[in-house]
């Protein structure tokens, strides 16, 4: 029994045959992969800010890398914390210019695309959602990194409105990641392969036509 940070706290000489998380993590914590053994599992859930959440298994190569697939099967675990946690505030988005959206919010409630969005989306992406006066889905992205913000609010009878302050609007990669991911026959979860090497960790798609779409975790 382990009393401490799972990702971190393992003791020195520790190896293990199977390693199954019970919260997700956004990328698999490099201590798990070099912990692991040859020839052991690792299943993990993976998680990052748009929801989407995945269960990874893995088997851990000779040369120090796991490589897996995705499970068909959703993952909803709470995220792995470390303690030094801070909750970055969403900041309010005026209510003009606006433009017309080709897309709701409500498309992330889909974790099949929401997990294939985050690999083109920054890392340290904030997405928050909820109702609006109207009852009607909100939506908004926040990346701290550079003060992006956008919201997306579904609107009666009309098509939603996207509003967005800072120098990016972070709805329209969105829509272009959603035409991608038609055209790549609306991918689902088991069609991912990964892998997690101790330089990188990526996750791969082949195509109908051969072609191999690669995007790191």
């Amino acid at each position: 029994m382990i009393h401490g940070d799972g990702a971190r706290d393992v003791p020195p000489d520790a190896r293990y045959d199977r390693i199954i998380a019970t919260a997700s993590v956004r990328r698999v914590p490099p201590l798990w992969l070099e912990r692991c053994r040859i020839g052991g599992i690792l299943v993990v859930p993976l998680k990052g800010t748009l929801a989407g959440g995945m269960i990874a298994r893995l088997t851990k190569l000779p040369d120090g890398s796991a490589v897996g697939r995705i499970l068909h099967t959703p993952a909803a675990f709470m995220p792995l914390k470390t303690g030094t946690e801070v909750k970055v505030p969403v900041p309010g988005i005026p209510d003009s210019p606006a433009r017309q959206a080709a897309l709701s919010g409500r498309v992330l409630d889909d974790w099949t695309f929401s997990f294939f969005a985050q690999l083109h989306m920054p890392r340290s992406l904030v997405r928050t959602y909820g109702r609006s006066d109207d009852g009607l889905h909100v939506t908004t992205l926040y990346d701290p990194a550079d003060g992006s913000a956008t919201r997306t609010e579904d609107m009666p009878e009309a098509p939603p409105l996207v509003t967005a302050t800072g120098p990016r609007d972070l709805w329209a990669p969105m829509e272009e990641v959603h035409q991608l991911w038609r055209r790549l026959n609306r991918p689902r979860r088991e069609w991912f392969s990964i892998e997690a090497t101790p330089a990188e960790q990526t996750v791969a798609y082949t195509a109908p036509d051969g072609r191999i779409h690669r995007w790191t975790l």
